[in-house]
């Protein structure tokens, strides 16, 4: 689970509620934007098919 950034909780309230359904999960610590930093891979979506920012961080 991730999300954009450190703020973020999302993913960590994701990640438990799976886990309580036995669920193997592991959440990305710094989320998205770490991930780029650390230049790790990413693939850009189309922008007609980005997701709008309904997640209330």
């Amino acid at each position: 689970m991730y999300c954009w950034d450190v703020w973020c909780n999302t993913a960590a309230k994701v990640a438990k509620v799976l886990l309580d359904k036995d669920y193997k999960v592991k959440e990305l610590t710094g989320g998205i934007a770490a991930w780029q930093e650390m230049n790790f891979p990413v693939k850009e979506l189309a922008q007609d098919a980005r997701a709008t920012d309904n997640c209330g961080c």
